[in-house]
């Protein structure tokens, strides 16, 4: 069966830690994002994914690990990846889909 978003963004709930805060974004804002990048997958179950839940980092680590990790599943060196970031300092981070007059 297909996974909705509702389905997907369940399933991302139930894959976090109960402690887990998330601040500007939500498992049903990240399912869309999913559901956005797998547009040519036919079923969540088609791929072998990742999940990566390190130890607090520098923001500037975070960032030069996706940059590392995307270049890395697009090359197809790793399946396809979920990273949760854990923040060892304040930052503001603006990402590429994101617009700084909205947030």
């Amino acid at each position: 069966a297909h996974t909705d978003t509702a389905g997907l963004a369940a399933r991302i709930e139930a894959a976090l830690p109960d402690s887990t805060v998330m601040l500007g974004l939500s498992a049903e804002g990240v399912a869309v994002a999913v559901r956005r990048a797998l547009a040519q997958a036919t079923e969540w179950s088609d791929y072998d994914w990742q999940l990566i839940h390190d130890a607090p980092q520098s923001p500037a680590l975070h960032m030069a690990l996706d940059e590392v990790i995307t270049a890395e599943v697009a090359a197809g060196l790793r399946p396809p990846t979920l990273r949760v970031w854990e923040w060892d300092s304040p930052a503001v981070i603006i990402g590429s889909f994101q617009s700084l007059r909205n947030e």
